[in-house]
């Protein structure tokens, strides 16, 4: 059983999120998906109303899946530590797999494999996330390149002197952020549904919610391409 862990600050969570989960979807078992709270990062809204919209996206993305969702928004594994949250998703699996056994698909192995993923924004910060080493020894890492954030070879070499089976994604995430809206009031990443929330509780700038409903862009999870991560060499 492989499992994807991507936690995110979702602050707010955008198109990008929701087409990464469709992504992730296709390459893997399950796909954990939580908000959480970034030490390094100043967040515009509670967590709570993050986990809120970031399960509007999960619901979204798994729609599109249809009648095989493998998208599940696990509040409970968030934690401002990922270290912890790999924790609290350990126990997790063993909770299900005594679930499992008692089903009639008892005979399928849920041993999970954990691969925790990652934008290219955050592959210099991880060396300094508390327990960083021990967390990479007990996962695999996929990075997801993000436009304006290029991989450098210095921060790869750092991380698999780790210890790290290091995966990149051959795709980039959309061209869209959260920070864009938060610091420009840029509401075209937003879907319907987080919009209709950010509006309804009177989250972040009310100048930034001037927008037509609408207009986002349309799910793009049919045309998106996520191939087998390759292996990065080792120098």
């Amino acid at each position: 059983m492989r499992i994807a862990l991507f936690g995110t600050s979702a602050d707010p969570p955008t198109v990008g999120h929701r087409e990464i989960l469709i992504g992730l979807a296709a390459q893997f078992d399950q796909v954990w998906v939580w908000a959480s709270d970034n030490p390094f990062k100043q967040h515009g809204a509670s967590l709570q109303a993050r986990s809120e919209m970031l399960a509007l996206i999960v619901t979204e993305a798994n729609h599109h899946l249809g009648d095989r969702p493998q998208i599940y928004h696990y509040p409970h594994l968030s934690h401002r530590y990922t270290i912890e949250s790999l924790k609290r998703a350990q126990h997790q699996a063993q909770t299900q797999a005594p679930a499992r056994a008692s089903t009639s698909d008892s005979t399928s192995d849920f041993s999970p494999t954990f691969t925790l993923v990652v934008g290219s924004d955050l592959v210099g910060q991880l060396p300094r996330w508390y327990r960083s080493q021990e967390l990479l020894q007990q996962v695999e890492l996929l990075i997801i390149p993000r436009p304006s954030f290029p991989l450098e070879e210095t921060s790869l070499q750092h991380l698999q002197q780790f210890g790290t089976k290091l995966h990149i994604a051959e795709w980039q995430g959309l061209p869209v952020s959260s920070t864009a809206f938060r610091e420009a009031g840029d509401t075209e990443p937003l879907t319907d549904l987080v919009y209709q929330f950010i509006d309804q509780h009177h989250l972040y700038p009310a100048q930034f919610l001037a927008r037509t409903p609408s207009v986002h862009p349309p799910l793009l999870g049919s045309t998106l391409c996520l191939k087998q991560p390759n292996d990065r060499p080792q120098n």
